[in-house]
């Protein structure tokens, strides 16, 4: 056999070990990932919980089945459930003081995201918006401002306040929290109507909007990932986290309206940080009237000097 055959000879064999090689390589690379297959089938969803001090009656068969639904579809949903981690010490500890001064459960905190997932920018195809996803109407009940220029609904910290003086008289209506938040998702009027029409005042037996049915169980599975997120593979560290904003409230009071800009430039930052901060700026310009707004805590020092007399040179130049 000469040179050039017994080359072609090895080849052809490298070839054929290759390919019988290649199933027992895959196999084992299947196997590598049934070993490391997603987490979810590993855990089982709680037989007992509470919400708001209420206990859920999971021993029912469809109760149980209603929570184990919600509970999986959330595990299943990692990057956000990541997110809603990522968020949490942004907004949770503002929340959490609110709920101390209202004196409202601590539960109620994971209504806001389930919302909104904890996007302030938040808007539904029903025009419900911000963090708290209110309404135009509902808003304007609990003094949200909405107009052209401002829209408080977008606000973090006065939609917040909003939401729990509505929670809490939800729960002066009806006397359980399960129906309070229930009737946060559809409207108190409907639920009361449903209790009226159907005879009974337990949400678990209510037959409500199919996501009115489904918005407490999904609250009750944030609730339950949260509280312990490693427990189910959720594992960040203390930078992974999303710091809260660095900033101070300043209160002001504009004769006339103003570009934002005037404001940037008075807290030494920019038009879009002062946006970002403070979301309930709709447009470019700021009505005349008092003011409170978030700008950086760093430039807050002499900041309403710097507006006066920013406001000062404004009149100058339009002369």
């Amino acid at each position: 056999m000469n040179y050039a055959m017994r080359i072609t000879l090895r080849i052809f064999l490298l070839c054929v070990f290759t390919l019988l090689s290649a199933p027992s390589a895959r196999s084992a690379e299947k196997e590598k990932l049934q070993v490391q297959k997603p987490y979810l089938v590993q855990f089982k969803t709680p037989r007992s919980l509470q919400f708001c001090g209420e206990r859920v009656p999971l021993e029912r068969a469809d109760i149980w089945e209603r929570m184990d639904r919600e509970f999986l579809l959330a595990l299943g949903k990692e990057p956000r459930v990541i997110l809603w981690l990522k968020r949490s010490k942004r907004y949770f500890p503002y929340i959490e003081e609110r709920l101390k001064y209202y004196n409202l459960p601590d539960d109620l905190k994971y209504v806001v995201i389930a919302e909104s997932d904890f996007y302030p920018n938040s808007i539904s195809n029903k025009g419900a918006a911000g963090l708290w996803q209110f309404i135009k109407d509902t808003g304007a009940r609990f003094g949200l401002k909405n107009h052209d220029q401002i829209d408080e609904r977008y606000s973090f910290p006065k939609s917040t306040n909003a939401a729990l003086q509505y929670l809490s008289s939800l729960y002066a209506l009806f006397g359980r929290w399960t129906l309070a938040v229930a009737a946060y998702n559809c409207g108190e009027e409907r639920v009361r109507r449903e209790i009226e029409e159907q005879g009974v005042r337990d949400y678990y037996d209510l037959d409500l909007p199919q996501e009115t049915e489904e918005y407490l169980f999904r609250i009750m599975a944030i609730k339950i990932i949260l509280s312990n997120p490693s427990e189910y593979g959720f594992e960040l560290a203390e930078a992974d986290y999303y710091p809260p904003f660095d900033v101070k409230e300043v209160s002001f009071y504009l004769p006339r309206p103003v570009h934002i800009k005037v404001i940037a430039d008075a807290a030494q930052t920019t038009f879009k940080h002062i946006r970002d901060l403070n979301p309930e700026l709709r447009g470019h310009y700021i009505p005349d009237g008092a003011y409170t707004l978030y700008i950086p805590r760093k430039n807050a020092e002499a900041f309403q000097e710097r507006l006066k007399a920013r406001l000062e040179e404004d009149v100058k130049i339009k002369k």
